[in-house]
């Protein structure tokens, strides 16, 4: 990171960390909302020795399984490490923001700002932020576009993968991926990073393919056919939508 991001991301984190305090985030209240039950449930099974998707259903794609166990020691709070886990990866995530936008050169106020809005984000999110896995994933994908845009095309591809292992989404990141470095490498050199995104992506997924083929087939099937989550972009919009009559939430 350069001399001149690093004290927009120290203010960043210093933000951060008070919007995660707030009462409604919670980052220090020892209860769980949401999903953590959930997780807590999913991660004692796997601290226990039981192999997802062979020995028990387990919703989420197996990158994130990492989110989910290793706030699961023993003798330990699983809400309170979860939260720890969670909180650091999203400060991980504006470190890597600063290393993007530091990269592309852009003004010092416009560092601050992106920035800023960012590390406001818990604040606006609620408990949501650090009662679910998703700083996991976002720091994943955000560690992929700091390495493509410093010129580490096949760690960023390899993350990128891992992303997608994680949660399916930064799936829609691997064309643009590759129409930001095809013109770096050369026509005749995007095979390598996309190979390293395959890679990435069949390490984490293919144990899991051979030891649970039905769990992990049946898991990707009740991702891709569930309906939108309510806090979710597309379930705004509908929201949305709805008030103004111009579409019939269900």
């Amino acid at each position: 990171m350069t001399t001149r991001a690093r004290v927009p991301v120290a203010g960043a984190y210093l933000l951060f960390l008070a919007c995660c305090s707030l009462p409604w985030v919670g980052l220090w209240n020892p209860n769980g909302v949401a999903d953590t039950g959930l997780y807590g449930l999913y991660g004692s099974r796997m601290a226990h020795g039981l192999v997802p998707y062979r020995d028990f259903f387990v919703e989420f794609p197996p990158g994130a399984l990492p989110a989910l166990v290793i706030p699961a020691l023993p003798g330990s709070n699983y809400v309170v490490w979860f939260k720890i886990f969670e909180f650091l990866c999203g400060a991980a995530t504006l470190v890597c923001l600063g290393i993007i936008l530091a990269r592309l050169r852009v003004s010092q106020r416009s560092m601050c700002i992106a920035l800023g809005l960012a590390a406001l984000a818990p604040a606006v999110l609620g408990a949501i932020t650090l009662n679910s896995f998703d700083y996991w994933p976002a720091f994943l994908m955000t560690a992929a576009i700091a390495a493509l845009v410093s010129g580490r095309h096949t760690i960023a591809f390899a993350l990128l993968g891992a992303a997608t292992a994680a949660k399916l989404f930064p799936a829609a990141l691997l064309p643009l991926a590759l129409l930001f470095a095809i013109p770096q490498l050369g026509r005749d050199r995007w095979r390598g990073p996309l190979i390293a995104y395959a890679c990435s992506l069949g390490a984490i997924v293919a144990p899991f393919a051979i030891l649970g083929p039905g769990g992990l087939r049946y898991s990707l099937q009740v991702q891709l056919r569930r309906g939108l989550q309510l806090e979710s972009l597309g379930a705004s919009i509908l929201a949305t939508a709805h008030h103004f009559g111009a579409y019939d939430a269900h």
